[in-house]
């Protein structure tokens, strides 16, 4: 075991380990959780029970869709970037 986290995790340990991820600014999976959560109720409609093809589909065809605008409506002033608070206060 030893041997397999030594070659392994420890060399992206800055990946899953909040000591060597100083200069994040969020050291938890909450940003992953609540995209999961728009995901499943917004584009999945609470679906319990999804196909993968299904989950791929929506996420080539309407979530990329999504992403790209929002992108673009943020580089060019339309909407603002929302900023976490720990962002908020580097500010």
């Amino acid at each position: 075991f030893y041997a397999y986290m030594l070659s392994r995790w420890y060399p992206k340990r800055e990946l899953w380990c909040k000591a060597w991820r100083s200069s994040w600014s969020f050291h938890t999976n909450n940003y992953v959780e609540s995209w999961h959560n728009q995901l499943k109720s917004f584009y999945l409609g609470r679906s319990r029970c999804c196909r993968v093809d299904r989950i791929v589909y929506t996420l080539v065809e309407l979530v990329e869709i999504d992403y790209r605008q929002y992108a673009l409506q943020v580089k060019y002033g339309f909407k603002h970037m929302s900023l976490s608070a720990h962002e908020k206060q580097r500010k």
